[in-house]
């Protein structure tokens, strides 16, 4: 026989209460265990190497050719970054220029948007 604390004995509809108050705390805990393990986290950083695709007219290009602007997003070229044209045919960073339409993949790097493609569709208002 079950005794609370003041000595007397628990009834059926304490006993029943007391089992369903666990029961919804079992639940509310599961539901939320199964919360954080589903739902990514907000404030964790961003995940690098995921490609993704811009398009635009290339708003400025560095001295150095080392980085364009797209889109008001600066994009950095690397060695690795592949420049073609529409046709496929290899281009280099230098035929990039201000007002040319391109279409880009890249990838977030802990230092900023990298390219990994970059496809010269020719020059703004000329097809």
């Amino acid at each position: 026989m079950d005794l609370l604390a003041l000595g007397r004995p628990i009834t059926t509809e304490e006993r029943e209460d007391k089992i369903k108050l666990r029961r919804a705390l079992v639940i509310q805990l599961i539901i939320f265990g199964v919360t954080f393990l589903l739902l990514p986290p907000g404030f964790s950083q961003v995940r690098e190497n995921r490609m993704r695709s811009d398009s635009g007219v290339i708003e400025e290009v560095a001295k150095d050719f080392s980085s364009i602007t797209v889109n008001e997003k600066s994009f950095f070229l690397s060695s690795r970054t592949k420049i073609v044209d529409e046709k496929g045919n290899p281009l280099s960073r230098y035929d990039l220029k201000n007002g040319s339409y391109v279409s880009i993949e890249w990838v977030r790097n802990p230092g900023g948007l990298m390219e990994k493609r970059i496809v010269v569709k020719g020059r703004k208002g000329v097809q």
